[in-house]
């Protein structure tokens, strides 16, 4: 994917993706976090 360099939405995208999980299905990793930040398992 392409993007143009010289605006600040550039920087923007640029610096979340860094942020993003590399492994794994969102939708799992949000299970698990959720989990842990709330004790409880959606899975059950």
């Amino acid at each position: 994917m392409g993007y143009a360099t010289g605006y600040p939405i550039e920087r923007i995208f640029r610096d979340t993706r860094g942020g993003m999980i590399p492994e794994g299905t969102t939708e799992i990793q949000t299970l698990i976090i959720g989990r842990e930040i709330l004790g409880i398992s959606a899975l059950t």
